[in-house]
């Protein structure tokens, strides 16, 4: 079988990780060392994308990636859609176990938001606006993860204690939460992973409707209406 080849538009001079460092062609050469299944000591969540590919490589710069396929792919632009630094899969062990403080786990993404405070004891985890972020700025003032047993997850949206939860497989709650009436099934984009169904507010599906209110929610995607 013939293989493929993906070579990209130069990334962006101005994309850069929290630590400031530019995002470069080493990032996606790391990434894919370390999630390819190759060395099954990477506790990836997902190694079926990177599985696909047979080569990265820096092309002519450090801001172009060429990406070379062992076959036909028709997931393709999705292989590096949750990228990370190459700091932090250098080793199994940075990767599996070197979130460890917030100055890592900022240093280590990039993005409109950044990580402000994490209670592992009350399982909550707060983003602020990322005042480097080199995009688009975000129209939220506050993100809030929490995390709550799958049982209490329909109660707490209809309490409005969260504004979206992931349903996974379970369609048992579909009927009750079109009678909340404020609430779609929408579906969300999930890095590494299959798409998921997601219980939302109507509001949360249009950022712009929140202005410089906070939300608070247990899974987060791009949120597509569900076919």
């Amino acid at each position: 079988m013939a293989t493929r080849r993906w070579s990209p538009t130069p990334l962006s001079p101005n994309a850069t990780w929290n630590s400031g460092r530019t995002i470069s062609a080493e990032d996606f050469v790391a990434d894919w060392q370390a999630c390819n299944g190759q060395n099954i000591s990477f506790k990836c969540n997902n190694t079926d994308r990177m599985s696909q590919v047979s080569s990265v490589k820096q092309g002519t710069s450090p801001d172009q990636v060429v990406v070379t396929y062992k076959g036909s792919y028709s997931d393709w632009p999705r292989t590096f859609d949750f990228l990370l630094p190459k700091e932090s899969v250098s080793d199994p062990t940075t990767f599996n176990d070197g979130w460890t403080s917030l100055t890592k786990i900022n240093d280590w993404l990039a993005g409109p938001f950044r990580v402000a405070d994490v209670s592992r004891d009350a399982g909550v985890l707060i983003e602020t606006p990322n005042p480097d972020w080199w995009a688009d700025k975000p129209k939220l003032s506050q993100l809030t993860f929490r995390v709550i047993a799958a049982d209490d997850r329909f109660a707490a949206l209809r309490s409005s204690q969260i504004d979206a939860y992931s349903l996974g497989e379970d369609t048992s709650k579909v009927d009750d939460l079109d009678a909340l009436g404020n609430v779609e099934v929408r579906e969300a984009d999930v890095p590494r992973g299959k798409p998921e169904r997601v219980a939302t507010r109507r509001t949360l599906a249009n950022y712009g409707a929140f202005g410089n209110q906070s939300i608070g929610w247990t899974d987060v995607g791009y949120l597509e209406p569900a076919g």
